[in-house]
């Protein structure tokens, strides 16, 4: 069943050799010069042979903080006159689909245009709802779920499906840079195929799970997590050559601190080991409040909440956490279905299964990492949580009552007093550097979730 079971999944270390079969350039000090970024690009890609075939290029959404202009022209060159296609997809995951304008902002082709800036591409958005869009791989077992999860599923088989354009392609080519992730312990690598380009039946179980052993025990977690362990199964079955360019993107996004290239899990675990090194920031106390300030990229809560979670490990017990972003007006537009069941703790929902097991998993998931941990009694109905979560956004105060979320109006924060508050940490640009308290750093030994 999909409920919390005895065991407690444990997380095993990368393995030995397996970050060292990419080739590496940078680490987690100093930042790269373009021309370093396009000499290491142009000379892996002439190490891999794209003669005469098409290519898949996947790239992350404009949600990810990510110079993609440092390193896609030198790919278009690479790459030209050998591939016979390439086909850039965006991997949304189930975001909404990119506008052009945007498109263009994300590629940095601004000046001309996608097509007049990278000629030889074709630039498309992941339609995760479009059934004619998406190729059918076949199952994996409920027995094999229970297997990679450690048995906190152990009744159910995952579909996996995705966009048909991974596998019809001979090569596919994941371009995106590595952070602490919510889910998976540490984005990237396979994560661009599942969930980034597949649909509901792996992004729902895969996110379950995570739910499941929780946001605040899974992030920024070094290893081959349950989740992890999901996603490389369900990327074992596409039939087609797999290789990735992973980034460590530098404090404010605009440079890169090292880039990798390899198979996408040799690629993504030599980016994670640096990316725990710049990604995450310990500090020595926790704090009564936390005010997250939520950068523009970020244009709802579906995707702002990574405000919360990245900072809610450092928040006292009884604390608060403010998501502050004025700019954001809605929840999720692409996920109504968060409006019928609001924001709760995990206890919540496997408490009272039988009520929420037909909901999204993907949504109850989501509803959890913006919750944090907490107690629900099903004999009394209360339900308790370890932190108070508040969104000072532009979302009216009525609306968010109706999430079971405290309002908290913008202009009633004074920023500078807050920053100037010992009790309080104030984090501009939240979302990609997480938080942890000193004490919980660990050697990376295998170790429980």
């Amino acid at each position: 069943m999909s409920e919390l079971t005895a065991t407690v999944p444990t997380i095993d270390p990368i393995p030995e050799g397996l970050a060292e079969r990419a080739a590496l350039l940078g680490g987690p000090e100093g930042v790269l010069t373009d021309e370093q970024i396009a000499t290491f690009v142009t000379e892996q890609l002439a190490g891999t042979d794209y003669e005469g075939k098409s290519v898949c290029l996947i790239i992350p959404d404009g949600t990810r903080s990510v110079p993609l202009p440092a390193v896609l022209p030198a790919i278009h060159d690479a790459l030209a006159g050998r591939a016979s296609s390439v086909t850039v997809l965006i991997a949304l995951g189930t975001h909404a689909a990119m506008s052009e304008e945007a498109i263009d902002k994300l590629l940095g082709s601004t000046e001309r245009g996608a097509k007049a800036t990278y000629p030889e591409w074709t630039v498309v958005n992941h339609a995760w709802d479009d059934p004619e869009q998406i190729s059918d791989l076949g199952e994996i077992s409920e027995q094999r779920i229970a297997e990679l999860t450690g048995g906190l599923l152990t009744d159910i088989p995952m579909r996996v499906q995705i966009n048909k354009l991974c596998v019809e392609s001979d090569v596919n080519l994941v371009v995106g840079p590595v952070f602490p992730h919510e889910v998976v312990g540490f984005s990237g690598g396979n994560k661009y195929f599942f969930p980034g380009c597949s649909v509901h039946d792996v992004i729902d179980i895969s996110h379950w799970v995570g739910a499941l052993i929780t946001a605040s025990r899974i992030i920024g977690t070094l290893g081959i997590t349950p989740v992890r362990q999901l996603v490389d199964a369900a990327s074992e079955l596409i039939d087609a050559e797999k290789y990735a360019f992973t980034m460590d993107v530098a404090s404010g996004g605009a440079e890169l601190n090292a880039i990798a290239y390899g198979d996408p899990q040799a690629a993504w675990a030599a980016m994670a080991k640096i990316s725990a090194l710049t990604h995450i920031t310990y500090v020595d106390k926790p704090y009564q409040r936390i005010v997250a300030l939520v950068p523009e990229m970020y244009d709802d809560i579906w995707t702002g909440a990574k405000g919360f979670y990245k900072s809610e490990p450092v928040c006292a017990d009884g604390g608060e956490v403010i998501i502050y972003a004025p700019h954001i007006t809605e929840v999720a537009a692409m996920h109504p279905g968060l409006r019928d069941i609001g924001y709760h703790n995990i206890e919540y929902f496997t408490k009272q299964w039988d009520r929420f097991k037909d909901h999204p998993w993907g949504e109850l998931a989501h509803s959890t990492h913006v919750t944090g941990l907490g107690t629900y009694d099903p004999e009394t109905g209360e339900e308790k949580q370890r932190v108070r979560r508040s969104f000072a956004t532009s979302i009216p105060q009525e609306v968010c009552e109706e999430y079971n979320v405290t309002y908290v109006d913008p202009a009633s924060l004074d920023l500078e007093a807050l920053r100037n508050d010992p009790d309080t940490l104030v984090i501009d640009h939240a979302g990609e550097v997480l938080f942890r308290l000193a004490a919980e750093r660990d050697g990376g030994e295998k170790q429980d979730l």
